[in-house]
């Protein structure tokens, strides 16, 4: 009922918007602008400016040639974006609230939003668009008085292009001190509980060496790491090796679907092993020697063999009796998973375990060439910065498509993973460092140790080191404060949302002798935008929905395609009204979900997130969760680099048969509830995202599920008629790969088949334009003017009938380009798809973008201010809405 009426409220707005714009009964449209950073957004801006001076096309019902009916861009019902389409598809949106923009008009009271507003909010957005060129931006302008509607909004996009770095070097170590700062905070919180761990271990230790087996074993030398040893090889020889045998001890004499029977003649005769071993050590010992100890081991591996053996059958006594309707835990083949289970824990624990005695080796090394002045104890401070740097560089390969050759054929994830693990030692040692200075009281390493100083050290730090933990557990607000989304948000907001924000152009009063406020670097009241305020009823924007992947890594159904996928679609849309609730709705994979607004906590992360901070979750590109492309080694390397975009949201998400009033129930437990800063970073570093089985969600880019911002477009109740798609991902050799990923997705999840339209490039007037999906970009540097291609997108459902087409843009150099891009393509033979991660455009590169935006949307859809327009618009218009003409 509730996704029933999340449709029929975005029809009901719909039929709002074009009512109070006067529009035609045209069918309904979508404008998709898809990932690609700074790039799509550049290039975005341009094909939107071009759809706002286009002339309409035939539709039915009348309306005046002269008012917004009679241009192309308000006829577009939707917007969807994802990553850098959302940066500019933000902006736009913001243009429509009333009094937000035009410095004309006061912004209003919700309550006083009259249609005359909503109307005077729409022309001034779509004037704003149709303004050109964007000129430079002057602080002591009058904007108020003497601009134009545009001039302004427009110039501070262009001013802006390096909103990451504004004013150059000063906020180059403006970053510079926030990136340090935040990754020494987070190997703060990381450290603290991995500090504890390595105290409790050298304080064993030292109280192992102190005893009489100790000094043997170690033979008086207090460097030792013998002793260390000794708790990995017990868990290899009590839990792993045991485990192994166990797995040999149950079969099936009938059929795998009978119940585990503990006592057969497989477990029989091991115990009759057992018990010839521990006869042949007990009477036999004097001869075997040293000998003796190994049946005495052998004997307890055996026997606790048969101990395990009957924990596991008793284990699975508690699951369902009978194998029928749900799968049995009693049955052999049940025990046989469990049991290998069982022993995958066993091996990380063995793992674990290990890695403390070797950590100590590494740590003591360390502490001694730092105590002796040598220089290799540089070594892991070195060689953890150097990583940290590489790490970062590796980021921006993650990410790109088009990437070198000899990138192509190197596995970046093992790489990552080896980066990784280096940084965890590295900080291990440094840390472990600090346990062996506190052990040795500052002193050189040497025969004699006062145990009882040392342990007394040792306990003191431990304890300080839980409070410290304690703490830090408690301020979960530091998962999202120590990564860079907020000053990515922040920046975003200033840039793209500052550009509609009127009071970035109004006089200051504070004595600055007039000038605006100026300087993205500085925050201005009313920049961000609430969601709830974005997506009011009282607005002829576009719908705009806003598409994030909700990672999911962890999925104790285990389906194969959702392991594949690694991650969900979350929509954030304009919604239907709930009482008491803002006009937002959340549609996770497809489904509409209700949200608690009662939580018992006062925190940040469980504050509502604005819209800044949804747009620079969507193009979270950078971070430890990459959707499908996750992996163990790249979110362990990204994370202790502190390369994290991502936000950790409290989603309060109900299930179906909850009351969106009641309270939410959490469902953490355990260490997640005790330690719950550094449980969610584990997760984050391990790649363990649970989606909504936890308290907080892990979101990152929509792009790592679907770059294209289409996907959420063609779900049958929206009845979408038209999608224009800006395909801006970095695919210089025209790949298509974001493409053939919706046409993927498109077919499992939605049932529809999207196939090429050959038909239209069989039109003379449109062939030069329209390229077929096997080839359609430049050939060998050359210019070339294929930068369309038309999708069909049938359902086999309904006869195989076309529901509806999409019409996809692609960033190609057209022949008939203006000189300066002609020029910069020169220069830059990665263009129009230079790196993703390149957010820094200076005044040409982003002129550059802009202009080639605007030239394929005008080749294309035309331009109303020429008395007529070119074939290729009218053959175009023709072949798209026969029906109207």
């Amino acid at each position: 009922m509730a996704q029933a009426n999340q449709y029929a409220a975005e029809k009901a707005r719909i039929d709002k918007r074009r009512e109070s714009l006067a529009l035609g009964q045209s069918g309904r449209w979508a404008l998709a602008l898809s990932g690609g950073g700074i790039r799509s957004a550049t290039f975005s801006l341009g094909v939107l400016q071009a759809l706002a001076r286009a002339p309409a096309p035939p539709v039915k019902g009348r309306f005046e040639k002269d008012t917004l009916g009679g241009y192309l861009l308000p006829h577009f019902d939707y917007l969807s974006t994802v990553s850098g389409g959302g940066y500019i598809g933000a902006f736009f949106g913001s243009l429509f609230l009333p009094g937000r923009s035009d410095p004309r008009h006061a912004p209003p009271a919700d309550s006083e939003i009259s249609e005359q507003a909503m109307r005077q909010a729409a022309d001034h957005a779509y004037d704003v668009l149709r303004f050109e060129p964007p000129g430079r931006f002057h602080s002591h302008k009058d904007y108020a008085k003497e601009g134009e509607p545009g001039e302004a909004p427009l110039a501070w996009l262009r001013e802006n292009g390096r909103y990451l770095t504004p004013t150059g070097s000063g906020d180059l170590f403006y970053i510079l001190g926030l990136t340090f700062r935040n990754l020494l905070a987070l190997h703060y919180v990381i450290g603290m509980p991995l500090f504890v761990l390595l105290a409790l271990y050298a304080l064993a230790l030292n109280t192992l060496a102190a005893s009489s087996f100790g000094s043997v074993l170690c033979n008086a030398d207090p460097t030792c790491s013998n002793l260390g040893w000794l708790l990995p090889v017990a868990w290899l020889a009590l839990h792993t090796m045991p485990l192994m045998l166990a797995f040999w001890l149950i079969y099936a004499r009938r059929d795998h679907d009978e119940n585990a029977n503990p006592f057969n003649a497989a477990s029989i005769v091991n115990f009759l092993v057992g018990a010839a071993l521990s006869a042949v050590s007990l009477l036999m010992h004097e001869q075997l020697g040293h000998a003796t100890w190994l049946f005495a081991g052998a004997a307890v591996v055996v026997f606790l063999a048969n101990g395990y053996q009957l924990a596991l059958i008793v284990h699975g006594r508690s699951g369902p009796a009978t194998p029928g309707g749900t799968e049995s835990t009693r049955t052999v083949k049940s025990y046989r998973v469990r049991v290998t289970r069982w022993l995958s824990v066993s091996l990380i624990g063995l793992l674990i375990l290990g890695l403390f005695p070797f950590i100590q080796w590494l740590a003591i090394a360390f502490y001694q060439w730092t105590h002796s002045g040598d220089t290799k104890a540089l070594t892991p401070i070195v060689l953890l910065s150097g990583i940290i740097g590489a790490v970062k560089v590796l980021a921006g390969l993650l990410d790109d498509k088009q990437l070198p050759t000899w990138v192509r054929h190197v596995p970046l994830g093992v790489v990552a993973g080896a980066a990784g693990v280096l940084m965890f030692l590295c900080t291990a040692v440094l840390w472990g460092g600090l346990v062996e200075w506190l052990r040795w009281n500052g002193e050189a390493p040497g025969i004699f140790v006062e145990t009882s100083g040392a342990q007394w050290r040792l306990l003191a730090s431990m304890v300080a080191a839980i409070v410290l933990t304690t703490i830090s557990a408690v301020f979960i607000d530091f998962l999202n404060l120590s990564s860079l989304h907020s000053f990515y948000a922040s920046r975003l907001a200033r840039a793209y949302l500052g550009a509609s924000n009127k009071r970035r152009f109004t006089k200051r009063t504070d004595g600055s002798r007039g000038r605006l406020n100026t300087g993205v670097a500085d925050a201005v009241i009313e920049d961000d935008v609430p969601l709830g305020k974005y997506y009011t009823p009282h607005t002829c924007a576009p719908l705009h929905l806003i598409n994030v992947t909700m990672n999911l890594t962890v999925d104790p159904g285990e389906q194969l395609i959702q392991r594949d996928r690694k991650g969900k679609p979350l929509c954030i849309a304009p919604g239907y009204q709930h009482p008491g609730m803002e006009p937002v709705s959340f549609i996770l994979d497809g489904r509409l979900c209700s949200r608690s607004k009662s939580t018992g906590q006062t925190s940040e992360i469980n504050q509502p997130v604005t819209l800044a901070h949804w747009i620079a979750t969507s193009g979270a590109a950078f971070t430890t969760g990459l959707g499908r492309t996750t992996s163990l080694g790249t979110s362990l390397a990204l994370g202790l680099a502190n390369v994290r975009l991502g936000i950790w949201w409290q989603a309060n998400l109900l299930d179906e048969d909850e009351d969106a009033q009641s309270p939410y129930r959490r469902k953490d437990k355990g260490m997640a509830r005790m330690l719950t800063t550094q449980t969610y970073l584990f997760y984050e570093l391990t790649a363990h995202f649970h989606g909504h089985r936890r308290d907080f969600q892990y979101l990152s880019d929509g792009g790592h599920f679907d770059n294209t911002a289409v996907y959420e477009l063609l779900r049958p109740e929206r009845g979408i008629e038209l999608i224009v798609l800006c395909d801006n991902g970095c695919d210089s050799a025209f790949r298509f790969d974001d493409l053939a990923n919706l046409v993927r997705l498109a077919r499992i999840d939605h049932g529809l088949e999207i196939r090429e339209d050959t038909a239209i490039g069989k039109i003379s007037a449109l062939s030069s334009v329209f390229a077929g999906a096997t080839g359609g970009g430049a050939a060998d540097g050359q210019p070339a003017r294929h930068c369309a291609l038309l999708f069909n997108v049938h359902d086999p459902r309904q006869q195989d009938a076309v529901c509806c087409r999409i019409l996809v843009l692609k960033p190609a150099l057209l022949d008939d380009l203006p000189l300066d891009v002609r020029n910069y393509a020169i220069n830059h033979p990665a263009f129009p798809n230079e790196s993703t991660a390149d957010q820094f455009f200076d005044e040409a590169q982003f002129e550059s973008y802009r202009k080639l935006g605007l030239g394929i949307g005008q080749l294309l859809f035309g331009d109303r201010r020429l008395p007529e327009q070119s074939q290729v618009v009218e053959a175009l218009r023709d072949y798209l809405w026969p029906q109207a003409k």
